[in-house]
């Protein structure tokens, strides 16, 4: 069911769809070819400020960049996935600098 209510939305929406993937081949390449984990650490933080601000913004705006073909609507479901998503972005690199501090 959550397939299908994003498939028509992505369908519309192709260049949001190719930043998404754009996003995580970046992400990719910053965790694999990481000689240690300060990029992909910057990475996950960076993704998780994003996605927080793109989700409490995104109760007050319509969208950002609404009339070029950057566009990106921001409506309920856009915020609710953008700060979900941001929750597990920012609590990783915190829970990992906690760790790293008592060994």
């Amino acid at each position: 069911m959550p397939f299908n209510l994003c498939q028509g939305r992505l369908a519309d929406d192709w260049l949001h769809s190719v930043l998404h993937f754009g996003s995580g081949l970046v992400g990719a390449y910053a965790g694999w070819s990481a000689r240690d984990l300060t990029r992909a650490r910057v990475f996950t933080w960076g993704v998780g400020v994003l996605y927080l601000t793109l989700g409490v913004g995104g109760w007050f705006t319509d969208g950002v960049l609404l009339d070029t073909p950057f566009a990106i609507p921001l409506g309920v479901a856009e915020n609710v996935f953008h700060l979900v998503l941001s929750m597990p972005a920012l609590a990783i690199p915190a829970v990992d600098a906690g760790w790293r501090r008592r060994s």
